[in-house]
């Protein structure tokens, strides 16, 4: 079907868990996942 992309934002002692699903590709959640990390990322894909 799709892309299911996990991953997870470790910064100042808190972690956030975000998880996208897209059916636009790699390219466009790996481009998201950068602009909204500034710390150590790590991303877990899934190909539904």
């Amino acid at each position: 079907m799709g892309y299911t992309y996990r991953y997870i934002i470790t910064g100042k002692g808190s972690v956030m868990r975000k998880i996208i699903t897209t059916n636009f590709g790699k390219e466009i959640a790996y481009a998201f996942v950068q602009i909204i990390s500034s710390r150590d990322t790590v991303i877990y894909v899934i190909e539904d």
